[in-house]
Order: structure tokens, then C-alpha cells, then sequence
């Protein structure tokens, strides 16, 4: 049986313009400048961890710090940096959810596909126009080059390829796997 997804291309659209939006909207982002990262690190939620126990030292011994540290500036920061990691958190959380989603329409997709070259490979037995299609389907990316894993590229032929005529046979489209 075929799985059933419950979304549209117009939904992935429209959450994809609204994330634009939002990334458009958080004018609080710091990019990193174009000479790099210089001196700027990648902070562990350890680090942050001691910065906040720091801050609650820092309070309980405001005595003990020179007159031009400034404490509210300090805790202003600290308070910027618990709440970017919160946002940092939720949209972690946010890119393993699509990541996951991805996957597993992505692995769906790739079955049908295979299901799909299956036939038209079968349907190049007798069709030579077919053949050149199949090469160039069979093509696999592997290790940064490509390699062939299906029959030799045929020379080129003149003029644009035709356009296979393959329906699918059992109605296993990535259009019937989503839900009516």
C-alpha cells in the first residue's frame, strides 16, 4: 500500500514564504562578516550554562566588581542570549521536522522513480528512441562523479530527445500518493 501524505506543494509554498518573512522580520540577526568567523566562537550550551552563573555571581557580589563594570549590560546580554538560544532550539527543532519530512517523501519519491525507469527501461527493448533516455537515466552521482550504472550513452542523436509516453501501470504516481 502506498503511503498517504495530507500536504500540497501550495502548503510548502506558502510555509516557505512565511518563514521568509519571518527571517525578513528578525532584523536582530547578526551575520558574520565577510572576513569570517575571526574571533568569534561557536558557543556550547556549557558555556552559556557558566555565563548565567557568572551573572548570578556577579549580582551576589556587585560589590566586588570595579565601577566600570556594568552589570545591567551584562544582564541584558545574558537575558539576549538565553532567549536567542530558545529561538536557535525551536528552529533546530523546526529543521529536523522538514529534514524528516523531506526524507521520507523523498524516499517515496525514489521508489516510484525506480518503478518508473523500471518500465521504461523495459519499454527500450523496443523502442530505440527510448535507449538514449535510459543512459542518461541510469546515470548515478557516486563519490563526486558520475557512473554508469545502466546501459552505454548511445551517440548523440540530432534534434531534441522524444518525450517518453509511459503511464504508469498500477496508478503508482507521487500525485495518487497524496491524500484527495
Amino acid at each position: 500500500m502506498k503511503k498517504q501524505y495530507r500536504l500540497t506543494v501550495q502548503d510548502i509554498e506558502a510555509a516557505t514564504a512565511a518563514l521568509d518573512s519571518q527571517r525578513a522580520a528578525m532584523g536582530f540577526l547578526l551575520p558574520l562578516p565577510a572576513s569570517g568567523s575571526k574571533g568569534v566562537v561557536r558557543l556550547a550550551n556549557k558555556a552559556m550554562t557558566v555565563a548565567e552563573q557568572r551573572l548570578q555571581a556577579a549580582r551576589e557580589h556587585a560589590k566586588s566588581l570595579p565601577a566600570s563594570f556594568d552589570l545591567p549590560r551584562f544582564e541584558n546580554d545574558v537575558a539576549l542570549m538565553k532567549a536567542l538560544r530558545q529561538c536557535r532550539d525551536a528552529v533546530a527543532l523546526l529543521h529536523t521536522q522538514v529534514g524528516d519530512t523531506l526524507n521520507q517523501i523523498g524516499t517515496n519519491v525514489f521508489r516510484v522513480s525506480s518503478e518508473a525507469y523500471a518500465h521504461i527501461k523495459a519499454a527500450a527493448a523496443t523502442s530505440p528512441g527510448l535507449q538514449r533516455t535510459v543512459g542518461v537515466l541510469g546515470t548515478r552521482r557516486k563519490a563526486g562523479r558520475e557512473e554508469e550504472v545502466a546501459a552505454p550513452q548511445l551517440p548523440a542523436a540530432p534534434g531534441p530527445l522524444p518525450a517518453p509516453a509511459v503511464s504508469p501501470s498500477n496508478g503508482s504516481t507521487l500525485a495518487n500518493n497524496k491524500a484527495a
